[in-house]
């Protein structure tokens, strides 16, 4: 019966080390897992801190290029302005020397359209008069002042039609040139106004850019968020692992300790049980009175 029980605690002891062993090999499995979840979710945590520091700089880089276009639209919009007015001055100044245009002109022609009439007038109605105005003269200088008065007035006449002509040539090339220079502060105008368009469309496509890179920088900030958080679970998880593994190590080393202390019981109880099974044979005197055998002392006892 002794031997029996003895048996029963054996098995049990070596049955509970075997556990304890077994334990221990899925606690060491599952704390070599999370150990390789953290290590996986540290480099893709790195990884990630590396692609925001990269997109921070590729934004940092866009602000500084949108900073810049900003300043020469600004730039561009001063310009515009400044052509603006001067181009509403310069067509103003063309109007005013088209009307002056348009005065000598008309000027020159009542001009020689006067002068016309009068030489007209002269020659068909004045011949008479004028040689009699001649003829009456009292005197030679008489004669050659009165000559000389309708000479002066032909040629004062064909004076200021030459004087109409110069001046209106004058405007005339006052007008070119002020068309010319309106007409190069529109081309001016228009090409400020298409860099303008081409500035803003670069301010709005770099704007949307950095749009973009701000919205991929939070997405990476909540995914390294979600890994710093997968990794303190992992981590609490391996110190949870760690205690487990040391508790179930205390509880095998303590298993194997009273395996070995029913081997040692077992093993006294069975050499107990073996000598008083087989005793030591008592020792005989020779010479003595006892005639009894080893054997029958033996089977006497």
């Amino acid at each position: 019966m002794l031997k029996k029980r003895l048996m029963t605690f054996m098995l049990a002891t070596a049955m509970t080390v075997s556990l304890a062993m077994l334990a221990m090999a899925d606690t060491e499995t599952e704390l070599a897992n999370a150990r390789a979840k953290k290590s996986a979710a540290e480099s893709d945590l790195s990884a990630a801190a590396s692609k925001i520091d990269d997109l921070e700089n590729k934004k940092s880089e866009l602000q500084s290029y949108l900073t810049e276009l900003n300043g020469k639209l600004g730039q561009l919009s001063d310009e515009l302005d400044t052509l603006s007015t001067q181009l509403t001055e310069k067509t103003t100044e063309v109007e005013i020397t088209k009307g002056a245009v348009e005065r000598a002109k008309n000027d020159a022609q009542n001009q020689y359209k006067d002068m016309c009439m009068r030489i007209k007038y002269m020659y068909e109605h004045g011949k008479g008069d004028l040689l009699v105005s001649l003829l009456e003269a009292d005197d030679l200088t008489e004669f050659l002042n009165k000559s000389n008065q309708i000479t002066e007035m032909t040629t004062y006449d064909r004076n200021r039609l030459a004087d109409y002509k110069e001046s209106l040539e004058i405007v005339e090339n006052k007008e070119e040139e002020l068309v010319a220079e309106q007409a190069n502060l529109e081309n001016l105008k228009s090409q400020n106004e298409t860099k303008q368009a081409e500035l803003k469309t670069l301010a709005e496509k770099t704007d949307a850019d950095i749009a973009a890179y701000t919205a991929d920088i939070s997405a990476e900030e909540l995914e390294r968020s979600a890994l710093q958080k997968q990794i303190d679970e992992q981590t609490s998880q391996i110190e949870a692992l760690k205690e487990k593994a040391a508790e179930e190590e205390a509880a095998r080393k303590e298993a194997e300790r009273r395996e070995a202390e029913a081997r040692a019981l077992a093993e006294k109880k069975a050499e107990e049980q073996s000598q008083q099974t087989h005793p030591l044979p008592l020792p005989v005197r020779e010479g003595s009175g006892y005639t009894r055998s080893r054997t029958a002392i033996h089977l006497s006892l």
